[in-house]
């Protein structure tokens, strides 16, 4: 009950018998909906952008699946979040329950999008200065162009190098 992940324990046909309450946050379920529902109900109603589908087939497998689950909390509150389904065998090799653990990584893949953003602001930032450094060098002479047509030229046959004036 103590886990930040959220925590799922079904039996070996897959109809759930405990979850947690991390797992009641994240998804927006209530213990008292979930116990009793099969995990492949549970998989359809909260994945909507998954790469695959948990079927019957899959739980009869008996094959561990661990991936990504895009979808919406009961709330309708868009998440990701990291899913392990891992099925837990007794001393003779039967499988007598599953195991279901969910990260909610969101916020993290949020942040993530954040400095990737921050990093290329920072690389635009870089590439301007270099651009503003070398500019000047090359625009002088028209930038003393266009001050010679604004306020005309003094000294310029006195052998003194020509002054602008405005």
């Amino acid at each position: 009950d103590q886990a930040l992940e959220g925590v799922v324990v079904a039996g070996a046909g897959g109809h759930i018998e405990y979850v947690n309450p991390a797992y009641e946050r994240i998804s927006g379920f209530a213990r008292e909906d979930l116990v009793g529902a099969h995990l492949t109900e549970q998989w359809s109603q909260r994945s909507a952008d998954t790469e695959m589908a948990l079927t019957p087939e899959q739980l009869e497998s008996g094959e561990p699946w661990v991936g990504r689950l895009r979808g919406e909390s009961r709330g309708g509150k868009r998440y990701e979040a990291e899913v392990t389904l891992a099925p837990v065998h007794d001393d003779s090799d039967e499988l007598v329950s599953w195991v279901w653990v969910e990260i909610d990584i969101t916020r993290l893949l949020d942040l993530e999008g954040q400095l990737r953003h921050v990093q290329k602001m920072e690389a635009i930032g870089t590439l301007a200065g270099g651009i503003a450094h070398e500019s000047p060098d090359r625009l002088q002479p028209f930038i003393d162009g266009v001050g010679v047509g604004v306020g005309g030229v003094t000294g310029a046959t006195s052998g003194e190098p020509p002054a602008i004036t405005r």
